[in-house]
């Protein structure tokens, strides 16, 4: 049975929203962890000696891992702004996940939190945490169904969405993602139809004092997705995918209501094309239709790319591609087309020391106001696990934002670094 490794990629997208906005890079908890989710276990980026290696608890079917992060840092432009705001913070992250697996199905919940504290500007500080539950069980006969439900609170990254740029505190939001679903598997070919369902809520900001209102971009999605796909070989597989939302934006005035739909088809590969490439890569079209005819509609090519590429045992370098719709935080526009790639490397130079740089490139489209803002990024990370129990981190980053016409973003630059240490019992 194929397992199911992604929620709809509307769902998806938002849910992946709190390793994402973080106003700060020291705010992010991976930047003192070197762990990404790659197809293989044995190489560089997820391959630890024996004994290194932190391992959950386990009681029958049932497993229990939990850790906590602490790090601290600088960070030369807090605010996103054009002019510089250094500031230091410190950053408490708990983790913990549960997980069962029987011949009856899997079943796992997951939470994480995000406690953030800055030595000067404390309008700054901040709470974030998601709960996310997952279950599949299995029907027999190649058949199965899950559900996926996912709680999220989290802040923006300042200066990005186009949210008042001045305002006195990051903009905080509510969501609440869920999908519900079927898998039928005939041999090398598999069906997987499924539903999705999403409601965000965006919190009012203080400007100077004043109270401004954020409710225009509170949304509620609804929609179904089919996926179908044949393994060929050796676990390569071809599939297609449709996809269908209504949106409805339920506090928004009359003129600004984002009430619409989207369609998506793609088609695609997945699998190991060699022993030492696994990618997953898919292209279509995208169309995305407002009620309001201000708002720009948008039709065309859509894409997303995983690239995998492992080296050697010590070397491996990963690219990955997307384009997605995000909520735009001024009134003025009605979604924001996101084309996003990074390219990441991973050398585990000692058994114990593993290093990574990345480079991210992002560009958004404010389609409304003619206005493109694009931002680079790059990172180091060094982690050194001492023991099954404890690792120590550290990064080192500068991030950019550019903008074709400086309407209601600034363009800034920001150096940060961090430190930090992650016990897991």
């Amino acid at each position: 049975m194929r397992k199911i490794i992604r929620l709809s990629a509307m769902t998806t997208a938002m849910l992946i929203i709190p390793a994402n906005v973080l106003a700060q890079d020291i705010g992010d908890t991976t930047a003192i962890i070197v762990a990404p989710q790659l197809h293989r276990d044995d190489v560089a980026g997820t391959r630890l000696e024996p004994g290194l290696s932190p391992q959950p608890h386990r009681s029958g079917p049932l497993s229990v891992a939990a850790s906590v992060s602490i790090s601290g840092g600088f960070d030369s432009n807090v605010l996103n702004r054009g002019s510089e705001s250094i500031d230091a913070m410190a950053l408490i992250t708990p983790r913990l996940r549960v997980r069962s697996e029987t011949g009856l199905g899997t079943f796992e919940v997951a939470g994480v939190a995000h406690l953030r504290r800055f030595a000067d500007k404390d309008g700054e500080d901040s709470s974030e945490y998601a709960v996310r539950g997952l279950a599949e069980v299995n029907l027999g006969a190649g058949t199965s169904v899950f559900a996926d439900l996912a709680y999220t609170n989290a802040i923006e990254a300042r200066s990005t969405f186009g949210s008042a740029s001045g305002a006195d505190e990051p903009v905080q939001f509510d969501l609440i993602a869920g999908e519900v679903g079927a898998q039928f598997t005939f041999g090398p070919l598999w069906v997987r139809p499924s539903t999705h369902l999403e409601f965000s809520d965006f919190s009012s900001l203080s400007v100077s004092g004043a109270v401004t209102d954020q409710s225009f971009r509170n949304m509620v999605r609804a929609g179904a997705e089919l996926e179908a796909g044949i393994e060929l070989f050796g676990g390569f597989t071809t599939f297609a995918e449709a996809r269908f939302s209504k949106n409805d934006s339920p506090d928004a005035a009359v003129t600004a209501v984002r009430d619409g739909d989207e369609q998506t088809v793609m088609a695609g590969v997945r699998g190991e094309i060699t022993p030492l490439f696994w990618a997953e890569i898919a292209v279509g079209l995208r169309k995305a239709d407002f009620d309001l005819a201000r708002f720009d509609d948008t039709d065309g090519l859509t894409y997303r790319a995983d690239i995998q590429w492992f080296v050697t045992e010590l070397v491996t370098f990963r690219l990955e591609a997307s384009q997605s719709h995000l909520n735009s935080g001024t009134v003025q526009v009605g979604g924001i087309l996101s084309n996003r790639a990074s390219l990441t490397g991973y050398f585990d130079t000692l058994p114990k020391l593993r290093l990574s740089i990345g480079f991210d490139y992002e560009r958004n489209q404010f389609r409304e106001v003619d206005a493109v803002a694009t931002r680079v990024s790059t990172r180091l990370t060094a982690q050194y696990q001492l023991n099954r129990f404890l690792a120590v981190g550290g990064f080192v980053g500068i991030r950019r934002q550019v903008l074709s016409e400086t309407l209601f973003l600034p363009e800034y630059t920001s150096v940060s670094t961090g430190i930090g240490v992650t016990f897991t019992p």
